[in-house]
C-alpha cells in the first residue's frame, strides 16, 4: 500500500509538471520544454506500466482456464487475459467485479460477488 501511494504520488508529480511544461510552452524555449515534455512522458509511462503490471499478471495467471458465456446484451465473450475482465472492485479485495469491457469492444455490463468465482458463477447464470 505504502509502495504504491509513493507510485502514484510520483505519477501526480510527472502529470503536474507535463501540464505545467505545456502551459509554458509558448513563453520558453519551445526546444528545451519539448525535451522536457517528452521526459516526463516517459516516466508517465514506466510509472503507468509499474502500476498496472501486478494486476496484469495476477489475471493472466490465477484466472487461467475459466470459460465465460457471451454477453447477453452486445455477445462478446469477455477475454480473461484483459485486466478489465475481472479486478477488485475494492482495496482490500472484498468484492470483485467482472464485467464486458469496453476496451474489448464490450458494452460495460458488469456483476458484482464476494470472489472472482461468485462473479463467474453470476455471469454464467445470466445468459
Amino acid at each position: 500500500m505504502i509502495n504504491e501511494t509513493r507510485q502514484l504520488d510520483r505519477l501526480k508529480h510527472c502529470l503536474r509538471m507535463t501540464l505545467y511544461l505545456l502551459s509554458v510552452s509558448e513563453t520558453h524555449d519551445p526546444v528545451r520544454t519539448s525535451e522536457e515534455v517528452a521526459l516526463n512522458i516517459e516516466n508517465i509511462r514506466v510509472l503507468l506500466e509499474e502500476i498496472d503490471l501486478p494486476r496484469v499478471r495476477r489475471s493472466a495467471s490465477e484466472f487461467e482456464g475459466v470459460i465465460l458465456k457471451k454477453c447477453p446484451f452486445c455477445g462478446i465473450i469477455p477475454p480473461m487475459d484483459d485486466p478489465d475482465t475481472i479486478h477488485p472492485l475494492t482495496r482490500d479485495h472484498r468484492l470483485w467485479v467482472l464485467n464486458c469491457p469496453e476496451t474489448a469492444g464490450g458494452c460495460a455490463a458488469e456483476v458484482i460477488g464476494v470472489t472472482p468465482a461468485e462473479c463467474f458463477e453470476k455471469w454464467n447464470r445470466r445468459v
